[in-house]
Parts: C-alpha cells; structure tokens; sequence
C-alpha cells in the first residue's frame, strides 16, 4: 500500500471521528436541552467563589446535580478538599469531558461521576448540593432535597432561586452576586 494511500485513510478515519463526535455532542446537547437542563457552565473562578460563599469545607460529601463537565466535583476536591465530590448529568458529551478531567485529576478516588438523571441519584449522604439548572429542573430537585437530603444540607443554586413558596422545609440563607451571577444559598431545615 502506498504512502499517499495510508494518509488518505487516515485522514478519511480522521473526518468521520470529527464527524461522530460532532454529532454526539450535538444529539447530547439536543437532549439536555429538551430535558431542560443544557449544558451552559460557569466559569471556574465563579463556581470557586459559591462553593466559597456557601460555606464548603473538607468535612462535606459534595453533590453536584448536573454536573457537566465536572469542574465543580473537580474544585470541590481540588481547592477544598471534600471528603467526596459526586455528581450526575444526564447528557453524554459533558459526562465523558468530566470522566476524562477526572481521571486526570491528582485527588480522583474521591470523585464520582454519574451519566443518568439527577432524580434518581440517591443525596442521601450529601451535605452540600450544588445545582446551576434551569428554574423548572430547580424546583423539582428543591423538591428531591426536601424529601431526601439530610437536614442541615447546605444548597448553592446559581442563576435560578427556588420558589419558596412550595419549598417551605429549605431555608434561603441570602443570596448575592458573583461575579455578576446571583447565587442563592439555602439550608434544609432543622
């Protein structure tokens, strides 16, 4: 087989890889996005700055409730030291790009990372819940942690607050801007 031939093979595999990744991660994005949860990240100084404001400390089992591509699981370990970081996400593409950072990652035994739908994640060890989720899945997963997490659990919801109104056992702690975001902190009730 002739050299011109191998590199024209190789870039023909080349084109259609680009291609199957594309179209996952296009069908991936399709799919968050009808389940209403695309993946829109933050950016890392600011998912440091809430976790920082929510009171995170190296004592806590993190939860991140769609997480993406796991950089609040990875920060969590990483600058605060959790005991453990686990998350989940519905979406395939941001779930592969976290399972690679993670296996990256110095501190990756303590990291889990789940490719499924938040509601069936079991928060009952979680003492700290981070969810950047559109208003709909919000309140949905407030009502998950109402039923679910244990009591004293501390909540960061960037973005989007929980209607307080029907979520009467989580308390809003205060909620202010970072970064230009508003973040809303809350505690399940004692």
């Amino acid at each position: 087989m002739s050299i011109s031939l191998l590199v024209l093979l190789f870039l023909s595999v080349l084109v259609l890889l680009v291609i199957f990744i594309d179209a996952l991660y296009l069908a991936s994005g399709l799919f968050s996005f009808l389940s209403g949860a695309p993946f829109v990240p933050l950016s890392k100084e600011k998912i440091k700055k809430a976790l920082e404001r929510g009171g995170l400390c190296e004592k806590d089992i993190f939860y991140d409730l769609g997480c993406g591509d796991g950089r609040a699981l990875l920060i969590a370990v990483e600058k605060f030291n959790v005991r453990k970081a686990v998350g989940w996400d519905v979406a395939a593409a941001p779930f592969f790009i976290a399972k690679m950072l993670v296996a990256r990652s110095k501190e990756k035994e303590k990291i889990e990372v789940h490719l499924g739908n938040i509601f069936s994640a079991d928060i009952s060890r979680a003492t700290f819940i981070y969810i950047y989720l559109f208003p709909g899945i919000v309140d949905r997963a407030a009502d998950k942690i109402e039923k679910e997490a244990p009591i004293g659990t501390k909540i960061v919801c960037p973005a989007f607050p929980f209607d307080k109104s029907t979520h009467p056992q989580v308390d809003l702690i205060r909620s202010e801007r970072v970064g230009g975001t508003a973040v809303y902190f809350y505690q399940k009730r004692f």
